[in-house]
């Protein structure tokens, strides 16, 4: 059975170290091939003249069996974050379909937008075009009223004129009549008679006048009439031409009228198109936005797919530390034991108790000695302190306007709700500072901080989840659906992963 001894995963971290500087090499490797690691190994390190001794050989083959455990921790985070050229980033395509759904959707809401507003304008069109109608139409309506007044009127002014040349052909014929009388009963110096037949100066005088006044009454009577024919003719001759002005300008509200109905059509037409067009726009915003959802729904499932494989490869790791603790003991107690082994074991107790600084960082504890830090070296190296453009507590402050209001996932309002990566990211944008949308994406975003240098504003990444720490150990988060923005929770609530400050 074999046994770990601290050799061993001080050979594994060599050839890790010579593998992961080499990706193509990593690629390749199955973790089932011992004995091709162990071919690498001899190949770089010329540690073929060692063989022959076997209890080398077994501790090389045992080293093989523990780099090849750490040599999976490592290659599966290069596959997830894609340092790996040519192999696939899982989350990549979900993010690049989102991304592209929503800046679709986007677009789509913008001409939306733009279409509505022509709509809008066109409508407007319709509304001042619809009161010219209607004033067209009550201007028809009033001057139909006029025109069939004017045309009682005139039937009037004719009933008037018909009347008048009666009464002025009756006086004629009267006038006639008496003249005739006057010159079949007389003379043609009837005046000369009465003067001589008068019985006096007085009776001679009354027959003068009396001839004159009935020449003059007929006359004037007959002028009378003939004036009022003329006037009557001339009001009929009026009406009739305001009648005729009246129907040129009837003509004239019926044209104004046609034109107007076929400018309507044309808005409606075009109102229609839009709306028609509008409701295709909404119908692929509508897609989008679905698709946005299943994109969200995917990297949710992702998300917490990364969570569980980096809970499983922070078990694997202890798992592997005990392993070699055990293997630390066996080989300190055993009497074949080499000076140099001997040494390297008592290395190893004290790498253990200082946090196992060298060893890339690891082990789970971290060298500050806290509980539940992550593996990231730069944790517990306090020379991770970098400077900020942007107040930590102006952050802390922003985030916390937020508290109390819904976890949505996938959501995108700091108000009507959103997930964690949502909310860091939101509270990042507010500052102008761009930042992932996806929790493990932010392990690597910014710069990286150590434990012991943790302030307020900085970005704390756990398994699946980010936060934001807010001074005094505790952080604000969108913590879950049943307890949505919080700030009561402990910045070690979670194995705390990665650190990050903003530029």
């Amino acid at each position: 059975m074999l046994s770990f001894a601290w050799q061993d995963i001080q050979i594994a971290h060599i050839v890790r170290k010579y593998l992961w500087k080499n990706p193509s090499i990593c690629a390749k490797i199955h973790i089932g091939m011992p004995a091709y690691i162990i071919g690498v190994i001899g190949g770089k390190m010329k540690l073929y003249q060692y063989i022959k001794n076997k209890q080398f050989r077994k501790r090389i083959v045992s080293a093989g069996l523990v780099a090849a455990m750490l040599l999976a921790f490592p290659l599966a985070d290069g596959i997830e974050t894609g340092k790996f050229e040519g192999l696939t980033v899982y989350a990549t395509s979900a993010k690049d379909k989102r991304d592209k759904a929503q800046s679709d959707l986007d677009n789509a809401n913008s001409q939306i937008s733009e279409l509505q507003g022509i709509q809008n304008q066109i409508n407007s069109q319709l509304s001042d075009k619809a009161q010219e109608m209607a004033s067209i139409l009550t201007n028809q309506q009033l001057l139909q009223d006029d025109m069939d007044d004017t045309q009682n009127q005139i039937d009037q002014a004719e009933v008037d004129l018909e009347a008048a040349q009666q009464k002025e052909a009756e006086q004629y014929a009267a006038m006639k009549l008496r003249i005739q009388f006057m010159y079949e009963n007389g003379t043609s110096d009837s005046i000369w008679t009465a003067i001589l037949e008068a019985d006096g100066i007085a009776d001679m005088l009354n027959r003068i006048e009396y001839v004159n006044k009935v020449y003059d009454s007929d006359r004037e009577m007959l002028n009378n009439y003939q004036a009022t024919v003329q006037q009557v003719a001339d009001l009929k001759s009026q009406l009739e031409q305001q009648y005729a002005d009246m129907e040129s300008m009837q003509a004239s509200y019926t044209e104004q009228q046609t034109a107007l109905e076929g400018v309507i059509s044309d808005l409606k037409a075009q109102s229609a198109d839009y709306e028609s067009q509008i409701a295709t726009a909404q119908n692929l915003a509508n897609q989008y936005a679905q698709t946005v959802a299943q994109q969200n729904a995917v990297i949710k499932q992702q998300e917490e797919e990364a969570a569980k494989k980096a809970e499983e490869q922070r078990k694997a790791q202890e798992a592997a530390q005990q392993a070699s603790a055990s293997a630390n003991t066996s080989s300190g107690s055993s009497s074949n034991s080499s000076s140099s082994g001997s040494s390297s074991g008592g290395s190893s107790s004290g790498s253990s108790s200082s946090g196992s600084g060298s060893s890339s960082g690891k082990d789970a504890g971290g060298g500050s000695g806290a509980s539940g830090i992550g593996s990231a070296g730069y944790l517990t190296d306090d020379s991770n302190n970098p400077s900020s453009s942007v107040s930590g507590s102006a952050i802390v402050s922003y985030a916390c306007q937020f508290v109390g209001n819904p976890y949505v996932w996938g959501g995108n309002s700091l108000t009507e709700g959103c997930d964690c990566s949502g909310f860091v990211h939101l509270v990042m944008e507010h500052f102008g500072i761009s930042s992932p949308r996806y929790s493990q994406s932010f392990a690597s975003w910014g710069q990286p901080v150590s434990y012991n240098n943790m302030q307020a504003g900085d970005v704390v990444v756990y398994p699946g989840h980010v936060a934001i720490y807010m001074g005094n150990g505790c952080i604000v988060e969108a913590q879950s659906t049943s307890a949505g923005i919080t700030q009561y929770r402990s910045v070690n609530c979670h194995t705390i992963l990665a650190i990050r400050r903003a530029g």
